[in-house]
């Protein structure tokens, strides 16, 4: 259950230092960022080391937050890498991490306890099985699928005691979160690896011959339920948006600062339409706006549309305006077919041979193309406006102090501090206290009094603190204790010890991968993913098949990967049904399943896609969890597949041959059967149990690879058994 009279958090997106500031600067309570590696939203500028060090002692300088993405798939030999850059964050120590992987889960878990975990929605947790998941694997806080609805979110809400963070404004992804293969199919380009070139905005081809933008939803645009999340004691309201620029997240912060503070959301929507984005929506929360949400006929750009191309130059471009652009607004020029557009600051504008400030809608003006190869159809936004840089005010920015974490015990005689520092000595002063008669000492007072800034070159991190008996503590005592303790760790406790911790858990956990070695498991027979009453083409094959009553003993059950939150009693009904009638072997689909299950203790636990298992740590994690067998992860070249073999600590399965679902949403997509996109590629629509999914036309085949259970999916028939692909196995994952 929620607690509605917690203060609720604002979150902002920051790609970037500036865009960091300009969020704080507009009342943004919190904000999450990334590194150059290992995040979601790689496109992104993202910050070095030093930025983020200067953002997060910036932050907490006025009581604010940073939470950083770490929130991709890890292959195998990414392992070590990941081990520093973790050691890294240790030391910087955000309020949080952002984890899509639950083998970076188990990673933070094991060796970097100090970093508290958030589940990204990557992890696809959209009921209150899959918070509840969370919550036995160590997570504070999830970020729940944009795809779920308000009496869904109301139902989780109730049901879940973990914090819970919602998507209230931005683009919407039109898949499920963390399910979505389409980039990685058409070029490697994973979403699951922050590199997606958004193929869901593109033109498509239908069989009916009609051309339209099928899978380009709208934005999301909530502020008018923020009464609603308030009432439901939601911890915190996301804005998405790291690729945008300084003047849009300002903007958006802004409206829903003064939305959140007024309680009032609609004296807060013009400063919203000043914002540029795509048309508005409420996204998934209301069926309504679920089934509106994607416009076929309009073009998927970002931005204020702002004009059309009419002629391109060698070195320029003339467009016919249909609103203001200015010197110093960021635009983007997009094909009218959708494909990827061109991005770019506006330096030069000139009407004829004049050079110009601004232009207005009706006018003819030139832009340099600066390079960038320009559509003779290309549709003009405007994505963002100009905005102050702030070099300076970043370039003066402090830099965070290392942390010391701290142990804190009070009693009559004396307080002791002891630096949680292998080998560091503890701080101990002489005291002579009165029992408290009214205003007794309390662990806060203690925590708050040495998290307060001194001249040292160490700054508090984690303090637990505990006090024998109620006591009477002056402050003015408190104060000088506070001071003399940080004046003492100067020379007492070297910072060089300090950075040596982190790399010393990093070491750990590079040593305990190295010591995986390649286990042998018993010879087992391939596996076929079949339809209900299809019959087995391979004989001796193990049989699963898809949640239905007739599920023989034999068979194995593979779960929905998506069940709404008011569909969970009649999930279990299901489930109980088919364990009464013998079946013992499920495949999970979703970190749901795990809860779902965990009372039936007798049952043997698989996985299947599009659960992804990228590493040995993530395998390790399933196997604490209960999982007997796993499936390397779908979008894994045969390198990677191989690597995490080595390594692997349970049975593993290789996805051979079938056709994957890409992509998978609950919008209402227009009923087509095939979506061919410009370069030539076709695409099966189909339909079932409330979502609309693609799949490749030509069936995915690949080389069974040694000690591997192949799995054939046979689920989907393709339309051609010709030509079949290969997707990453033999190209590589980005």
């Amino acid at each position: 259950m929620q607690n509605p009279a917690k203060k609720i958090e604002l979150l902002a997106p920051a790609g970037n230092l500036t865009v960091a500031l300009a969020a704080l600067d507009a009342g943004a309570d919190a904000v999450y960022c990334g590194l150059k590696k290992f995040n979601a939203r790689e496109r992104s500028d993202n910050f070095s080391p030093e930025e983020m060090s200067k953002l997060i002692a910036c932050a907490h300088s006025t009581g604010r937050k940073v939470y950083v993405t770490f929130n991709t798939l890890i292959r195998e030999s990414e392992i070590e890498d990941a081990a520093d850059e973790l050691a890294l964050l240790s030391q910087l120590r955000p309020d949080a991490v952002i984890v899509q992987d639950i083998g970076v889960v188990r990673m933070l878990r094991e060796y970097f306890p100090e970093l508290a975990i958030h589940g990204s929605t990557q992890m696809a947790l959209h009921d209150s099985m899959a918070v509840r998941t969370a919550e036995r694997m160590g997570l504070r806080r999830v970020i729940l699928e944009r795809q779920i609805t308000l009496e869904e979110l109301e139902r989780i809400a109730g049901n879940s005691s973990l914090e819970l963070e919602i998507f209230v404004h931005g683009a919407l992804c039109v898949c499920l979160s963390g399910t979505c293969l389409f980039s990685s199919w058409l070029g490697g380009a994973s979403g699951n690896r922050g590199r997606c070139k958004q193929p869901c905005r593109r033109l498509f081809r239908s069989d009916r011959g009609k051309e339209a933008f099928y899978l380009s939803s709208k934005d999301l645009a909530a502020i008018e339920l923020i009464p609603k999340f308030r009432e439901l004691g939601i911890a915190s309201l996301k804005i998405e948006g790291r690729l945008r620029k300084a003047d849009y997240v300002a903007n958006v912060v802004a409206a829903y600062r003064k939305a959140l503070d007024t309680n009032d959301p609609i004296s807060a929507l013009p400063l919203l339409n000043d914002t540029c984005s795509r048309e508005r929506s409420l996204g998934f929360y209301t069926k309504d706006s679920m089934e509106h949400l994607i416009r076929p006929d309009v073009p998927g750009g970002i931005g204020r549309f702002c004009g059309r191309v009419k002629r391109v130059l060698q070195d320029a471009f003339e467009v016919e305006l249909s609103g203001r652009i200015h010197l110093g607004d960021n635009i983007r020029v997009q094909s009218a077919s959708g494909g990827e557009g061109q991005a770019l600051t506006v330096l030069d504008l000139r009407i004829g041979t004049r050079a110009v400030k601004k232009a207005f809608p009706g006018q003819l003006c030139r832009i340099p193309s600066r390079g960038k190869t320009i559509a003779p159809d290309g549709i003009l936004y405007k994505i963002g406006e100009t905005h102050d840089t702030m070099e300076k005010r970043c370039r003066n920015l402090p830099l965070q102090k290392l942390l010391l974490d701290l142990n804190l015990h009070l009693n009559a005689t004396a307080l002791t501090v002891q630096p949680i520092l292998p080998g560091a000595p503890a701080w101990e002063r002489k005291l002579s206290l009165s029992p408290a008669e009214l205003h007794a000492a309390t662990t806060n007072d203690l925590i708050t009094a040495f998290r307060i800034p001194s001249e040292a070159p160490f700054a508090a991190g984690s303090i637990q603190a505990d006090i024998e008996s109620p006591l009477f503590l002056p402050q003015s005592i408190l104060k000088a204790l506070r001071r003399e303790f940080w004046k003492w760790t100067e020379t007492a406790i070297d910072p060089e010890q300090i950075r040596h911790l982190a790399q010393t858990k990093a070491e750990a956990l590079k040593e305990h991968h190295r010591r995986l070695t390649k286990q042998p498991f018993p010879a087992t027979p391939p596996v076929i993913f079949l339809s209900p009453g299809a019959a087995n083409p391979l004989p001796g094959a193990t049989i699963a098949r898809e949640l239905t009553p007739g599920l023989s003993p034999d068979e194995e059950c593979i779960l929905p990967f998506f069940t709404p939150e008011t569909e969970i009693d009649l999930l279990r009904e299901r489930l109980e049904h088919l364990i009464r009638n013998g079946v013992r072997v499920f495949r999970i689909t979703s970190l749901s399943h795990i809860a779902l299950l965990e009372q039936y203790t007798t049952l043997l636990l698989k996985t299947a896609p599009p659960l992804p298992v990228a590493n040995s740590f993530a395998a390790e994690e399933l196997r604490s969890l209960g999982i007997s067998a796993f499936h390397g992860h779908i979008e894994l070249s045969r390198t990677d597949l191989e690597h995490l073999r080595e390594k692997a600590v349970l049975p593993m399965e290789q996805y051979v041959s079938g056709n994957p679902v890409l992509l998978a949403s609950r919008a209402g997509i227009p009923t087509v059967k095939r979506l061919s996109e410009p370069r030539g590629e076709t695409f099966l629509v189909s339909r079932r149990e409330g979502l609309v999914m693609l799949h490749p036309q030509h069936p995915m085949q690949v080389e069974e690879l040694p000690d591997m259970i192949p799995i054939h999916d046979l689920r989907s028939p393709s339309a051609s058994e010709d030509a079949p692909e290969e997707f990453n196995f033999s190209r590589g994952l980005a």
